[in-house]
């Protein structure tokens, strides 16, 4: 919407209008979409080896065409929105997963364009030993092809397409701040509650509660519930207490039944302003736009749908 206001301010010219209706278009976003998904299918395909094998070629030409599309995408979006791209953080981690895969293309397209030029002169023993050490440079290098585990976040990119997903996204963002102190004092209980259990368990339960890290990660078991009970039967069966069953209640109280449900609270807060202030936001966009598409049609002739595109230079004086 900015971008219409700004192109109709600034760039009134008919290709960069058209550029702008494609990018905004919801085929476009259909498109992109689309590409996303089924570039995801393929990288779930490529981490099985016998699929990898027999079909190594094509993933690599797909690859490089999911790269193009990619590219040409941000290339449009940076000729569209200029400046204005950088001030959306979803584009900006869409540039830089962009990158990432370019810094990934280049290093594999120049380790295998070497392995072959090695292989061409092994005759030469001189120029082999040359290569050997630009090889071994390049063997160096390959540590930069962790940098292709970042594909995986291209999956991500669907977040801003899908409606429903953003809204979560967008929710969890602005309750962070609210949501800190909250945090905080679960992190402060949890430190204070594995010093006790360390003290109380360290003894009867080394495997559980021998030392802190241990200790953390069966509180964390005791938080999400999932077979709290065996702590505390484990324990029980070693040294029997009041202390281990008292423990234990107290901490799943108040961790689990008023901090984790005060933190639901306060989300579900955000969750019902949000989509307040979105449909009062996509109501005045809605309301926009038809005031926009009026004044193209009145300041831009050629925008009619009476007049040809060719009709478009009668207007521009």
């Amino acid at each position: 919407m900015a971008a219409r206001i700004h192109r109709f301010l600034d760039r009134n010219t008919y290709s960069s209008s058209k550029l702008i209706h494609v990018v905004e278009s919801k085929y476009f976003t259909l498109f992109l979409v689309a590409t996303i998904i089924s570039n995801t299918f393929l990288m779930i395909l490529e981490t099985y080896d016998s699929y990898y094998k027999k079909f190594h070629s094509f993933f690599l030409i797909s690859e490089k065409i999911y790269l193009c599309i990619y590219i040409i995408e941000c290339c449009f979006k940076l000729w569209v929105y200029s400046w204005r791209f950088f001030k959306t953080l979803w584009n900006c981690f869409d540039l830089f997963i962009i990158i990432i895969n370019i810094i990934d293309f280049i290093i594999q397209e120049l380790t295998h364009d070497h392995s072959h030029t090695s292989l061409q002169i092994d005759h030469n023993q001189h120029l082999h030993t040359q290569f050997e050490q630009i090889n071994h440079f390049f063997k160096i290098l390959r540590v930069l092809r962790v940098l292709r585990s970042f594909r995986a976040l291209r999956v991500l990119r669907t977040i801003r397409f899908i409606q429903s997903i953003h809204i979560i996204v967008k929710t969890c963002s602005k309750a962070l701040p609210a949501m800190a102190s909250i945090i905080f004092i679960m992190i402060i209980i949890t430190c204070i509650s594995a010093i006790v259990a360390r003290s109380l368990f360290g003894d009867v339960c080394p495997e559980k509660f021998s030392n802190l890290v241990k200790t953390f990660f069966s509180l964390f078991t005791l938080l999400t519930l999932d077979d709290w009970y065996s702590v505390y039967q484990v324990c029980a069966e070693r040294d029997y207490s009041n202390f281990q069953l008292a423990f234990c209640l107290i901490y799943i109280f108040i961790i689990n039944f008023i901090l984790l449900n005060l933190l639901m609270a306060v989300l579900g807060k955000f969750k019902a302003i949000y989509l307040l202030f979105y449909c009062v936001e996509q109501k005045v966009r809605g309301h926009l736009q038809k005031l926009l598409d009026g004044i193209e049609v009145l300041a831009h002739p050629a925008y009619s749908p009476d007049l040809a595109p060719s009709d478009y230079g009668l207007f521009r004086s």
